[in-house]
């Protein structure tokens, strides 16, 4: 017994003596001041005292804990602001007005990393603006070799017409939680891509292997290639509450990672945007690998409760490329309104697509295939996919075939529950499309309803309609061709009427499906309802027909 009190009093005073360190180690830490106008022969200890230039704080010997402030409404450009060599140290503004600006048309705004690992940096409210420097063509923030990492309130406007810088952030090789929030991003690069094929985009985040990346509350837009870029990464990352519009390659390119969560995000692009990317075609979201990483899996992403719309070209989501497979995907509760090009599936192996709300897909390009505009599955699936539960309709837009099986892989796609309508009275504009290449693909227990009751299925060179019906059935069992009865779709509202004949009349799924959309939030769904809450079998489309409160999506998953 004498043993154990010895050994918990040598733990309590050892605890005391580590705080006593921690607190002196606080009082020693200092603010300092930096101002035009300022003198660096003072102390900068206060507004009075305050240093005037980058170049005195690049020299200066901090301590683990010390901040330094620019001043509101200040600009600054006498060098790039360096690695302090400490650890917990605070890069911020102080006063009133405006975010002191580092200016990026002169220098290159900051840029930290070293052979030696800092612990802790924190840079808020600073405006990094400005790309047109012709020296130091790097990015405006360049982090490296940094464990735990917070940018908070950065403001930056590349303005740029040359195209002399390069991203607005850029993190390689740190670890720990790495928090990008409540930073405004705009006009990064060139309207077109210089020589060299050089890349601007506003944050890019490589080779981050340990801890977590966060990033949320931003608002990008007008970027020359990617809002968001990830490059071989395997660390939770969550992309969420975000807005993002105009990339002229991807809004976020998930590139040789894997394990990477984008949510509650709104994305969109307007004509007035011109930027035209490297390789990338506009598209909001793109998960693939690259033969540049060959080792790196692409698997463990999710895609779920975004706003899609409007995307004027490219895809929303494009998946897939060489060499190695995009593996285990789940894309769910999305809202997609005007998109050209939904979702275009290549090398991908079980995806799970469902739930999801597709109102009026647009045809693609022509290089694309300017028929598909929903969910086009081409050359390259290569495991079984799954597309369950989802409501698709156009009454508007110029997509005609609204689900299109290039190519269904050497495994199949299983096709379940759907509510897939095709609203346009012209021959031409069906439901389905098998063009007969890959396995024959599972279609069972959907409601593929055509208006004027032409054409709903094209099933390699054979038409099916109304009136053949019958045949389609030998090949898919337990589908339905009539109209699925929505609320109202002038107004987007796509719940089901009490007489919908889609109400029951799905097949129950895996629990990870059971919870299907409760109602047409706007903009994101957040609320969904258990299947089973009407009667005994499951619903067709996307939503739950009930009565009972609605379950927070934050609660289920």
């Amino acid at each position: 017994m004498k043993n154990k009190y010895h050994i918990f009093g040598f733990v309590l005073i050892l605890f005391i003596f580590l705080m006593k360190i921690i607190v002196y180690n606080q009082c020693l830490a200092a603010s300092y001041y930096v101002k035009n106008g300022g003198d660096d022969n003072k102390q900068g200890l206060s507004d009075d005292e305050a240093w005037a230039t980058i170049g005195k704080v690049n020299n200066f010997k901090f301590s683990d804990g010390d901040a330094v402030s620019f001043k509101r409404g200040d600009t600054f450009a006498d060098a790039t602001l360096l690695n302090p060599k400490v650890n917990n140290f605070v890069i911020q503004s102080y006063g009133e007005g405006k975010k002191p600006i580092i200016d990026g048309n002169k220098i290159q705004p900051i840029r930290i990393y070293g052979d030696i690992k800092i612990k802790n940096l924190t840079i808020k409210d600073i405006d990094i603006s400005g790309s047109n420097r012709y020296e130091n063509k790097d990015n405006n923030i360049t982090l490296q070799n940094i464990n735990n990492l917070i940018i908070s309130g950065v403001i930056g406007d590349g303005k740029a017409t040359g195209g002399f810088g390069k991203n607005a952030i850029g993190i390689k090789d740190c670890e720990g939680n790495i928090i990008i929030k409540e930073c405004v991003l705009s006009n990064w690069g060139p309207e077109k891509i210089p020589s060299g094929g050089t890349d601007f985009m506003g944050i890019a985040i490589i080779d981050i292997n340990i801890g977590l990346v966060e990033i949320y509350n931003n608002k990008i837009s007008n970027i020359e290639a990617d809002c968001v870029h990830l490059y071989r990464c395997s660390v939770d990352t969550h992309i969420h509450d975000n807005l993002f519009w105009n990339a002229g390659e991807n809004i976020i390119d998930v590139k040789a990672s894997s394990n990477c969560q984008i949510y509650r995000n709104e994305m969109y692009n307007t004509n007035a945007f011109l930027g035209i990317g490297g390789q990338g075609g506009k598209t909001f979201i793109v998960v693939h690998s690259v033969i540049s990483a060959p080792d790196c899996q692409v698997k463990n992403n999710k895609i779920y409760s975004n706003y899609f719309h409007d995307t004027i070209d490219g895809e929303a989501i494009h998946l897939g490329g060489e060499p190695n497979a995009v593996e285990g995907i789940d894309i769910y509760y999305n809202k997609f309104v005007n998109c050209k090009g939904n979702i275009r599936i290549l090398n991908t192996s079980g995806l799970y697509f469902y739930y999801n709300l597709l109102i009026n897909p647009i045809g693609n390009s022509e290089s694309y295939g300017k028929d598909m505009g929903g969910i086009y599955l081409n050359n390259g699936a290569v495991g079984t996919n799954y597309i369950y539960s989802n409501t698709i309709y156009n009454g508007q837009g110029t997509c005609k075939q609204l689900v299109c099986l290039a190519h269904s892989g050497p495994e199949g796609v299983h096709i379940i529950n759907n509510i897939i309508s095709q609203a346009i009275d012209d021959p031409n504009f069906i439901s389905i499309y098998w063009m007969g290449h890959g396995q024959t693909p599972k279609i069972e227990n959907n409601c593929l309803y055509k208006k004027g009751g032409g054409n709903i299925v094209k099933w390699k060179k054979n038409y099916y309609h109304s009136e053949n019906w019958n045949d389609f059935l030998k090949i898919c069992p337990d589908n339905i061709f009539d109209n699925p009865q929505f609320i109202d779709i002038t107004l987007n509202r796509f719940e089901l009427l009490p007489a919908s004949p889609c109400i029951d009349k799905g097949v129950p799924l895996d629990d990870k499906f059971s919870y299907g959309l409760s109602y047409n939030q706007e903009p994101f769904f957040s609320e969904v309802l258990q299947q089973n809450e009407h009667g005994s079998s499951w619903e067709i489309g996307a939503f739950v027909y009930g009565i009972s409160k609605p379950k927070n999506l934050a609660i289920i998953y």
